[in-house]
């Protein structure tokens, strides 16, 4: 796919800035959070288009890349354009810290 990430994110930036979302600083954070991903996106759109063409190892490798870079940075957007964090939407714990998240303090 080959996205060109400098495009992007001043394209988010400066939308927001022009609706008057949020501050500068803010654009430039926000931008940053919906675009360092990118790549994990294309490797799952990848695999989702040809997922016969995967052994087992690689989509867990795939899925465990997108899984522990994606919703963190997501949820860092939706904060800073909305001012609320995610939720426990399907009630399973997901927003409760682990032990692994524990051991990062």
């Amino acid at each position: 796919m080959g996205y060109d990430f400098n495009i992007l994110k001043e394209r988010i930036s400066s939308s927001l800035l022009n609706l008057e979302c949020v501050e500068e600083g803010e654009a430039v954070d926000l931008s940053f959070h919906m675009t360092d991903w990118l790549s994990d996106l294309e490797d799952l759109i990848k695999f989702y288009s040809t997922p016969e063409g995967y052994s087992d190892e690689e989509v867990e490798r795939i899925l465990l890349r997108f899984l522990a870079h994606v919703p963190e940075h997501l949820a860092a957007a939706k904060k800073i354009l909305y001012g609320f964090g995610v939720s426990d939407t399907f009630g399973i714990g997901a927003v409760e810290p682990t032990e692994v998240d524990n051991d990062k303090e």
